[in-house]
């Protein structure tokens, strides 16, 4: 999918996952990922850590801060101070529900790319894809995930 493509595909996909917040959302190059999960007040991001990751597709140290430097939050670290869950396997960022889709796909591509980045040439084709929620979302600033 053209670099281009694969942006006016995700804002498309946030958009519809923002109307009743019954979906997230998923852009992907295996093993690597960053999803959306939109809240009524607020919006919840990730970005796959080494949890997830074995062997040479582990980040680097370069790579992990690289993402703290974007404004991922690290593995380990609640999301949110009020936040009601305490597994946070993953980074992940929250966007107050006021802002532009564009501004979370750019901030989502940008840390799937991070993360991409010891992989060079080579590496899976993006997708995009949304999918169902198993949970509720939250109406409150904190958001559930």
């Amino acid at each position: 999918m053209e670099t281009q493509r694969i942006d006016e595909r995700l804002i498309e996909e946030i958009e519809v996952a923002r109307l009743r917040c019954d979906r997230f959302v998923i852009v992907e190059s295996l093993p690597y990922f960053a999803q959306l999960m939109p809240n009524h007040r607020s919006l919840y991001g990730e970005v796959i850590s080494d949890t997830y990751l074995e062997g040479p597709d582990r980040l680097s140290p370069r790579q992990e801060q690289r993402l703290i430097d974007l404004g991922w939050g690290p593995p380990g670290r609640p999301c949110h101070p009020a936040c009601p869950s305490s597994l946070h396997p993953n980074y992940s960022m929250t966007w107050p529900a006021t802002t532009a889709s564009s501004h979370i796909a750019r901030d989502l591509l940008a840390g799937l790319l991070v993360v991409m980045a010891g992989r060079g040439e080579g590496g899976q084709a993006f997708t995009v894809k949304s999918l169902v929620r198993t949970t509720e979302p939250s109406s409150g600033v904190a958001p559930r995930h």
